[in-house]
């Protein structure tokens, strides 16, 4: 069949429809915050990875383009760059085109699991959670990881069902999709491999299953020998057995699990836990990966990572939700038998799901709301300091380092002995980060040399050194008393106990020589 032919067939059948207005949905809520200029840090270092590959494709070679997660989305950034012309608005296409992948292969992987009521219903869920909802908006790899789940989750589901090679190449290759988006992705590949042996021991008679497996297993040794030539390192040490050996998230307790209720809210994990309950006794082979992936990759998380933030254990959450959607479906099926009409079923899926989504949307509002005024003015001050810092017989000691470097697009350095035309200074390296007597030392160089001087402070990067952060105005007499004044001071309306009220949020000063 054309693929035309098979557009009009999709389009004819009436859950499509609706999952077409559902997609619409998950874009819409998206692109509500599409235009924020709140960006962390941590993003910015990925788009700048994305532009300097497009300056330099050699650097896609690099240990800090392969080392360091969001191979895949720096790539698909890059792309999104091409046209924009504009690395911050390619990063938010690039969270933009994970959140949509996500959500359409939800709708197919409940679509396989059940059936297309259900695949519909845990998409409309799965779009509308907030925190899905929250990380799909900011350049970050966690939402694609999560994305890739799905799809990775599908595709394995479809392996078991088709059992061809064309499906054993096609969940490979997403497979390593899905580690090249972040390096988590290895718990989705162990997954994989406990999977089959375990539950379906039997289907690894077929040929395409068993290829499958060692496609995935030569590809996994290959790729870590060419990773060791590289770079003389072992990735498999370096991102998973290293994290297993010191058991850094022993110390914290059980800190991953309880982020659940906030990823998902109680009312959801109660539903889920109705539906781990009517999957084990209805004994539903079809969704024991569902039950695998996450457990396998809570018990990683919560046991071998130490700090673990909200946002690592997102990927857990498009499992839980299908498991909710399962228990709701399965108490609407009981209401239905024991009160003997057939509109109880839809009326009670329709409250419950309506009330979820409505719950999701306050508390997702709320939550990106309530961080849309942080770690602005980056974009700004970049701007300036490429219009106004000379890139010769100048240097830039900055304290948020990172976006800097990304919205000024200049190289940075940790000290500025090493530093070039053009560079930065990361304030924060460890030359800096303890002793202001070492910054002095080397100010009093940079102006003998006869360098022009320029420094970068602003009130969001906690990670700023202490002898000046957090930024008061004991911090800016200090740097006027070395000769600093001010260049450029970038101002916000932030939310304040007074209303909005606009404050300095970036400070760029030049010393007076």
């Amino acid at each position: 069949m054309k693929f035309g032919n098979q557009l009009v067939a999709f389009l004819d059948q009436r859950y499509n429809q609706a999952f077409l207005v559902v997609l619409l949905a998950g874009v819409l809520l998206r692109l509500k915050y599409f235009f924020m200029e709140s960006i962390w840090n941590d993003a910015s270092v990925h788009l700048w990875y994305a532009l300097k590959f497009l300056r330099q494709p050699s650097f896609m070679f690099s240990y800090s383009f392969l080392s360091g997660d969001y191979v895949v989305p720096q790539f698909i950034t890059a792309f999104f760059y091409i046209f924009t012309q504009d690395i911050f608005v390619a990063g938010k296409l690039m969270a933009l085109f994970y959140a949509i992948v996500g959500i359409f292969f939800m709708y197919l992987l409940g679509s396989e699991l059940k059936d297309k009521q259900f695949g519909l219903i845990a998409a409309l869920v799965f779009a509308f959670n907030p925190l899905f909802w929250f990380y799909s908006v900011r350049p970050l790899a966690d939402a694609p990881l999560t994305a890739m789940f799905v799809v990775g989750a599908y595709c394995i589901l479809k392996l078991e069902k088709e059992r061809t090679r064309l499906w054993a190449i096609i969940t490979v290759g997403v497979l390593f999709a899905a580690m090249l988006t972040k390096n988590a992705a290895i718990l989705l590949f162990i997954a994989f491999l406990i999977y089959f042996p375990t539950f379906k021991y039997k289907i690894l008679k077929d040929t395409a299953v068993r290829f499958a497996y060692l496609l995935a297993v030569g590809l996994f040794v290959l790729a870590n020998l060419v990773y060791y030539a590289l770079f003389r390192a072992n990735l498999v040490y370096e991102v998973f057995i290293a994290k297993i050996i010191n058991q850094e998230g022993l110390l914290q307790g059980f800190e991953a699990i309880s982020y659940l209720p906030h990823l998902l809210s109680w009312y959801v994990l109660i539903f889920a836990i109705i539906g781990t309950f009517f999957v084990l006794f209805y004994r539903k082979k079809e969704f024991y990966f569902i039950l695998l992936a996450p457990f396998i990759f809570w018990i990683y998380i919560e046991f071998f990572v130490r700090n673990a933030f909200d946002r690592y254990m997102l990927p857990v959450v498009p499992f839980i939700i299908l498991l909710a959607v399962f228990g709701i479906i399965e108490l609407s099926e009981l209401a239905k038998l024991a009160i003997k009409s057939k509109y109880v079923k839809l009326a009670i899926i329709a409250v419950v799901v309506i009330l979820i989504c409505f719950n999701y949307y306050q508390y997702g509002s709320a939550l990106t709301d309530s961080k849309v005024e942080s770690y602005v003015g980056y974009a700004e001050a970049g701007d300036w300091v490429k219009a106004n810092v000379p890139e010769t017989n100048a240097v830039l000691f900055a304290g948020s380092w990172r976006s800097m470097r990304t919205f000024s697009e200049r190289e940075t350095v940790d000290s500025y002995l090493d530093a070039q035309d053009g560079n930065l200074v990361n304030l924060r390296s460890d030359r800096y980060f303890n002793s202001r007597e070492v910054f002095e030392a080397d100010l009093v160089k940079a102006l003998s040399d006869g360098k022009q001087v320029y420094l970068e402070i602003d009130i969001w990067e906690y990670a700023q050194p202490s002898w000046y952060f957090p930024l008061t105005q004991e911090s800016v007499n200090y740097f006027q008393t070395l000769g600093f004044v001010p260049a450029n001071i970038i101002e916000y309306e932030l939310t304040t106990q007074q209303g909005l009220q606009k404050m300095p949020v970036i400070l760029i000063l030049k010393h007076g020589n």
